[in-house]
């Protein structure tokens, strides 16, 4: 049966060390209760409870090998992507999340960021595809990831760096999320946000079922009105 209206499509993007991990680890313990309210966090290519290979895939078909945490499948990622587009078509719930920190890193690879809007030009028609990102503020974020990818934190910092992001120091979080459409950022959102972002946008979009639901009724019982009192002119 085809949906009044398009499904609402949310990927986490993180920003790395923002609370991700415990984000994603939330929500599959707490999946029944997302469902109850419309939310359904995807299952599709789901590992360590988030959607990495699809961000991976669209590293590894633009070439890239720096940190990819042991991804090495050949797989054309326009297949994993078409799986996940799947799941989201034949659910129930009007609104679905996937989730991964990986896809931060979309904004240094222009191959891969443009494979990404072609994958989801397909199916745009269909979807409402949005992004949340969680960003620390500049001067905490860098020490962040520098403790938190320990031996790798050189790497991961070369990485950001080719993105522009570190200028004199600073950490510029714009070139980050570039390669995304319509991006919801804030840089003081705390990770029990998101949940009461979902559920608020949820609500708004059942009152507006709601309204329109009742537009149209009160739409049929005018039209029914006039047509008992056509009635009622012929029989007198």
């Amino acid at each position: 049966m085809a949906r009044a209206m398009k499904t609402t499509n949310f990927t986490h993007v993180g920003h790395f060390k923002t609370g991700t991990t415990a984000l994603q680890v939330f929500r599959v313990k707490n999946a029944d209760r997302f469902r109850k309210v419309g939310l359904h966090y995807a299952e599709s290519h789901r590992e360590d409870a988030k959607q990495s290979a699809l961000a991976f895939a669209l590293y590894h078909a633009a070439g890239v090998r720096e940190l990819m945490h042991g991804y090495d499948d050949d797989t054309p990622p326009e297949m994993l992507w078409r799986e996940f587009f799947d799941e989201v078509r034949h659910g129930p719930e009007p609104t679905v999340l996937a989730s991964s920190e990986e896809f931060m890193r979309l904004g240094a690879w222009h191959e891969a960021a443009d494979r990404r809007r072609r994958i989801i030009g397909t199916v745009a028609g269909e979807f409402d595809f949005r992004i949340i990102a969680y960003l620390r503020p500049p001067q905490a974020h860098r020490p962040a990831v520098d403790a938190g990818f320990g031996a790798a934190a050189e790497q991961a910092r070369c990485g950001i760096e080719a993105l522009g992001a570190i200028k004199g120091g600073e950490f510029d979080t714009a070139p980050l999320l570039a390669a995304f459409p319509r991006p919801q950022a804030s840089d003081s959102l705390r990770p029990g946000q998101l949940f009461r972002f979902l559920l608020q946008e949820q609500a708004r979009m059942q009152h507006r079922q709601r309204k329109k639901f009742a537009d149209h009724t009160a739409r049929i019982e005018a039209l029914e009105a006039r047509l008992a009192a056509l009635a009622d002119r012929k029989t007198d």
